[in-house]
């Protein structure tokens, strides 16, 4: 028999300790009924790393007669490299977000609101850590392999 949600929380209110409310259901994943809208830093959204406006910025001039110096060259280099941190930041914000939404709620009982929003906080927490240290390795790797490069490069 299913009852109403309100009836539900006002028994919970009533009988806090005593209240034991089975449950056919053991286990839910916190992707059907949590939303994350992950919104990425303005410069990640914009046409500034997109391959066609980096190409452009020595493509579209003739760059036969550039110098080492020429800021043409640095900028592509430049905006080639924040392409790249972009691309990692995305990569390892989905990768933690598929894995957040992956993770399950288990309770063999009926659980409150309270619950759940602790509950499902508590895995956000993790899913954030768990997000921020992938980021930081994969910033760590792009780093050493830059320093690599500009060893060969001088």
């Amino acid at each position: 028999m299913l009852f109403p949600l309100s009836e539900f929380e006002h028994l919970v209110r009533r009988y806090p300790n005593t209240l034991n409310c089975p449950s056919a259901k053991w286990a839910i994943d916190y992707g059907k009924f949590i939303t994350i809208d992950i919104q990425y830093h303005q410069v990640c959204s914009s046409k500034l790393i997109e391959q066609a406006w980096i190409e452009s910025i020595y493509i579209e001039k003739n760059l036969t007669c550039a110098t080492s110096d020429d800021i043409r060259l640095l900028l592509s280099a430049f905006w080639q490299i924040i392409a790249a941190l972009c691309r990692v930041s995305q990569q390892a914000s989905i990768d933690a977000l598929t894995a957040f939404h992956e993770g399950t709620l288990l309770s063999p009982t009926a659980v409150t609101r309270e619950f759940i929003t602790a509950e499902a906080q508590a895995a956000f927490g993790t899913w954030l850590e768990m997000a921020r240290t992938q980021l930081a390795r994969m910033i760590f790797a792009t780093e050493r392999i830059m320093m690599a490069n500009q060893l060969v490069l001088v």
